[in-house]
């Protein structure tokens, strides 16, 4: 869905954006998209988290971290869903289209290449307690964190993608 270039990652995140926020019951979002814009490229050359020659999982990582510091989505999302987090519609749409985006991504490893097949699933209590996790991320802190976070998840639906 992301990292493909930076129009298409723009269109493909409000795209989503749009879409994810009609599933949650929210008809009007303020959003900021030269802030998305902002985190699409500040993702996209990231130090080792860079697009060139990240892992999805990293490259995830950053686009969380960025996506959740830059809060690109201006308005709140009814509160009482999510146990009062900070900043919690950042993390929300951050986790989501990370999730999104994991989902047929391929992972290259010196065995051959694996495609995650299997969508990240997770309990209403792990939704609210990762969401609580990652609100505070920044690009300086955290990262490394998020990118072990949506490694494993990805391989609790996906074993035979694991690294050995």
């Amino acid at each position: 869905m992301i990292f493909i270039d930076p129009h298409t990652d723009l269109l493909n995140v409000l795209r989503f954006i749009n879409d994810f926020s009609k599933t949650i019951g929210v008809r009007d979002l303020n959003i900021d998209t030269r802030r998305i814009s902002g985190i699409i490229n500040g993702a996209v050359f990231d130090g080792d988290y860079s697009v060139a020659k990240a892992s999805p999982f990293k490259k995830l990582a950053a686009f969380v971290a960025y996506f959740v510091a830059e809060k690109p989505i201006l308005s709140p999302l009814p509160i009482e869903k999510f146990k009062k987090i900070e900043n919690h519609q950042n993390a929300i749409f951050a986790l989501e289209i990370a999730i999104d985006s994991l989902h047929g991504a391929k992972i290259h490893r010196s065995d051959g290449e694996f495609t995650l097949a299997n969508r990240i699933e997770l309990s209403h209590h792990s939704y609210i307690d990762i969401i609580d996790a990652i609100s505070s991320v920044t690009p300086q802190s955290g990262k490394k964190l998020v990118a072990v976070l949506l490694e494993q998840m990805c391989y609790r639906k996906n074993p035979a993608c694991e690294y050995a």
